[in-house]
């Protein structure tokens, strides 16, 4: 079974407590972020990889480099599909859908939206133009994908 994986060309990660300030883990080129249930696995550009405990982090940042590479999220386990139509964001899943997040290119959270839908629309017209990564979730399963705010 795959789970959701982000792959992005080259980028450098910092992985936060919830109120912390300061990065309590950092990830230099990394390629790929593949999120399971209770592990993070990070991949490096050099093919290494190291995995991070879910529950030692919050939030994590992309910085110093473009997530312009990122398409969407590779996993044929889930059942989340998330598009966008001019400003409205769709979301369907197979089960009733028990988060949604937007989070900017550079990691901040604009939106965190509790669900219990299986069909969700959002307007996104408030949104600055720019990059946007949507995670979603329903039961156990997770999608990540990048969206594009014109």
């Amino acid at each position: 079974m795959l789970l959701p994986v982000t792959a992005i060309w080259s980028f450098d990660a910092y992985f936060y407590k919830e109120d912390a300030n300061r990065a309590i883990h950092v990830a230099k080129n990394v390629t790929c972020l593949e999120f399971k249930p209770s592990t993070t696995v990070v991949t490096r550009s050099d093919f290494t990889t190291s995995e991070l405990d879910n529950s030692t982090f919050h939030h994590l940042l992309f910085r110093d480099k473009s997530t312009s590479g990122m398409t969407a999220s590779v996993t044929s386990a889930s059942k989340i599909k998330i598009s966008v139509n001019g400003t409205i964001l769709h979301v369907t899943a197979d089960a009733p859908i028990t988060s949604l997040q937007i989070i900017s290119a550079s990691g901040v959270q604009v939106a965190s939206l509790p669900a219990s839908a299986s069909n969700l629309t959002h307007d996104i017209s408030d949104l600055v133009p720019g990059i946007y990564i949507v995670l979603a979730q329903s039961d156990n399963q997770v999608s990540v994908s990048k969206i594009i705010k014109k």
